[in-house]
């Protein structure tokens, strides 16, 4: 089984990754760990994203690497960081890799610093090729 849980870095999303990672030890399952990082589009139509917010990104990755590793000692992991909308991404990822399971927080940071509680989610749920599960 591959379980996907996204982060970014927020009380929320750290429940969901230590959920998704309690859940893959249990079922002897991968887990990857997702952060995305918002695209900017450059005057040229190039699409890039900011050294900041890729070293931003990997932090967060780094972090919910080590508490799995800590507190849940033989799962495997992965991570996974990606640029353009959560929702997109998230949903693009698990249809490619096949995915069995997206877990999420319930509500995080977002793109736009807290604009809409639960939009990501809410819209991953909605439109994902395999279940998703919600964590509060």
């Amino acid at each position: 089984m591959k379980i996907l849980v996204c982060t970014d870095g927020s009380d929320h999303s750290t429940r969901a990754v230590r959920w998704a990672a309690q859940f893959a030890k249990n079922y002897s399952s991968e887990l990857m760990i997702l952060n995305v990082v918002k695209n900017i589009v450059k005057t040229d139509g190039e699409i890039a994203w900011f050294k900041e917010e890729d070293e931003e990104g990997n932090r967060i990755l780094s972090e919910a690497k080590l508490l799995v590793e800590k507190e849940f000692q033989g799962v495997k992991v992965t991570l996974r960081l990606a640029g353009g909308d959560a929702d997109k991404v998230t949903v693009e990822l698990a249809e490619n890799e096949k995915l069995d399971l997206i877990v999420m927080g319930s509500r995080g940071l977002g793109q736009f610093k807290r604009l809409l509680l639960g939009s990501i989610s809410q819209k991953v749920s909605t439109h994902a090729p395999c279940p998703v599960t919600i964590v509060r």
